[in-house]
């Protein structure tokens, strides 16, 4: 069970069949001989060798010095953190390289256009703010958000900078808790007008007075879908109820000041 658990865990973290049998082998085991690790792993004497070395740039084996070499296995807990760390260095890389080729051709590619009345769906939980990014881009006045939370993430907090530096006013309504408050402070120190309110309202942003985005969810059953639409009259009737709303909100500056940083 153990041996199958960590092939298991290993073989999830990219390591080929040779590498995790020879590898678990090594823990099991303790120190081997290539010989005897083919052996005990299943793997034909002409692989071991090769296997063996691919181990070793991993840094996941140490090899004695003596003739026949002997080899051992670090931990289990110490070759997973290795094996994540080059997968996030390799993730990092290709985000970089991903953004600086995207980057290069943003400019000649058309971008997609919305007609008055149109309504488009998108699925999935990131969904509603990767969208609300987007609009925000368009925006040249205006920017409100009812979020539960005050969530968000690098990307949003560079575009609501973004907008509130070219004069776009902000305002954000959500409900303060202890887990909320530093996202709330983020919120401030951007320099969105904050509000809280202790109520099951809809997430819903909207953008000039021109745009919707509103997400309706069932998270008991993960599923999440955000509809944006460019209408004047349906912004209209959610700009309405967020005037209602933050009329009913408290400022959060009081609020605030309870948490401890």
């Amino acid at each position: 069970m153990q041996n199958q658990m960590l092939e298991r865990t290993f073989m999830q973290l990219g390591m080929s069949p040779y590498e995790t049998r020879a590898y678990v082998a090594l823990v099991t085991e303790g120190r081997l001989k290539a010989s005897e690790i083919g052996k005990v792993a299943k793997i034909p004497q002409s692989k071991i060798y090769s296997v063996l070395e691919l181990l070793s740039m991993k840094e996941l084996i140490e090899t004695s010095p003596g003739f026949p070499k002997e080899y051992r296995a670090i931990s289990p807990m110490n070759a997973a953190e290795k094996l994540i760390l080059a997968k996030e260095k390799k993730i990092n890389e290709l985000k970089k390289d991903v953004k600086d080729s995207l980057s290069k051709i943003s400019t000649s590619v058309q971008k997609p256009t919305m007609k008055e009345g149109e309504i488009w769906t998108v699925y999935g939980k990131e969904a509603f703010p990767i969208k609300g990014l987007e609009l925000l881009e368009k925006a040249k006045k205006s920017f409100i958000l009812c979020t539960m939370h005050f969530t968000t993430n690098p990307d949003l907090e560079a575009g609501f900078k973004k907008a509130i530096k070219r004069g776009i006013d902000c305002r954000v309504i959500g409900t303060v808790e202890k887990n909320t408050v530093n996202n709330v402070r983020g919120y401030i120190k951007m320099g969105f007008q904050a509000k809280h309110l202790k109520h099951e309202f809809p997430r819903f942003a909207i953008i000039d007075n021109r745009f919707v985005i509103f997400r309706i969810s069932r998270p008991e059953y993960g599923v999440y879908t955000s509809i944006w639409i460019e209408s004047v009259s349906l912004a209209k009737i959610f700009t309405e109820l967020f005037e209602r709303l933050w009329i009913e909100s408290k400022d959060v500056e009081t609020l605030v000041k309870r948490y401890k940083k």
